[in-house]
């Protein structure tokens, strides 16, 4: 499965979940050209998530 195959090497990775989620985040935000909403839904969080992090990471 595709899906343990992921968990898989993320686990093997040796990255926090945190490290994971930024990640995530920013590849999502990157994909959809900065657009917060877009990268919410791709990642299944709010609007107001991807935008606090955001603010956490442009500082």
């Amino acid at each position: 499965m595709a899906a343990t195959t992921l968990a898989a090497q993320l686990l093997d990775s040796g990255l926090s979940r945190d490290e994971i989620n930024d990640a995530l985040i920013g590849a999502a935000l990157e994909r959809c050209q900065g657009s917060a909403v877009k990268a919410a839904r791709m990642t299944g969080m709010s609007r107001s998530q991807v935008n606090y992090w955001i603010k956490k990471n442009s500082a």
